[in-house]
């Protein structure tokens, strides 16, 4: 890939993870009110922001991505307790990304 497209893939790449970091925030928040409906579209999220960071090479957003899928699917498989504290890990999880 030349200069100027890969400069353009990483710019789209990072507008657009930046895009999914607001919705898994703000799905987060609504998961810790209770609607366990949104794991499915959060999970979704997440998936998206780790194949494309996979794709691109960036190790540290892949990773963190990998384990927020294993964390959230823990909490669907065995039905645990969502609080406060568990969703304020996640998000300062998420903004470390």
């Amino acid at each position: 890939m030349e200069g100027g497209q890969e400069e353009l893939f990483i710019a789209e790449f990072v507008e657009n993870t930046q895009e999914h970091l607001r919705t898994i925030e703000s799905d987060l928040l609504e998961l810790e009110q209770g609607n366990f409906q949104i794991l499915h579209e959060l999970l979704r999220s997440i998936v998206s922001v780790h194949a494309t960071s996979e794709i691109i090479g960036i190790a540290i957003v892949e990773e963190t991505a990998r384990n927020l899928v294993r964390y959230l699917k823990i909490v669907r498989d065995y039905h645990l307790r969502i609080d406060s504290e568990l969703i304020t890990l996640l998000v300062t999880f998420c903004a470390r990304a």
